[in-house]
């Protein structure tokens, strides 16, 4: 049985393994996501990438900014930090469950953001990014792990 919260068997509600080696009774192709995860992670991916955007860091890898190098040795005024999508969203997700990581599901999006922050000095500086996909380890469903970026 599927007692995972995110999946549920695909055609078969019961499956018989008649040799704990054998990979011909069980293939991951059968393990499917829940009817209702998709819902799901997508809100669960809009509410982290809009705590990502409120985050006043420099360098935040799990959400798949680039790190904010100033130019000239300006020193930055991480307060002043202001990130906005400018391109893209995170509705209509098509969720898949990548080859060989059966508790991750990934999916494809594009969004261009556009980071504003001042210098010491006060002058204004702005940064573009761009965010291809999200990846969400679904290891421990009570605590899944939202990573943004490229997926490759």
């Amino acid at each position: 049985a599927i007692t995972h919260p995110f999946f549920e068997l695909k055609g078969k509600a019961r499956i018989t393994v008649t040799n704990w080696a054998s990979t011909d009774d069980v293939s991951w192709d059968q393990v499917v996501l829940a009817s209702t995860a998709p819902e799901t992670l997508t809100k669960a991916t809009q509410k982290a990438f809009d705590n990502c955007l409120a985050l006043k860091d420099l360098d935040i890898p799990q959400c798949g900014f680039s790190p904010i190098v100033m130019p000239g040795g300006a020193m930055p005024d991480p307060a002043t930090i202001q990130r906005v999508v400018t391109t893209g969203d995170w509705k209509d997700l098509q969720w898949l469950q990548p080859y060989g990581k059966p508790l991750e599901v990934q999916a494809e999006s594009y969004l261009r953001i556009q980071t504003t922050i001042k210098d010491r000095a006060g002058k204004s500086h702005e940064f573009d990014d761009t965010i291809y996909g999200v990846s969400i380890d679904l290891t421990d469903p009570a605590n899944i792990v939202i990573t943004f970026g490229d997926l490759y």
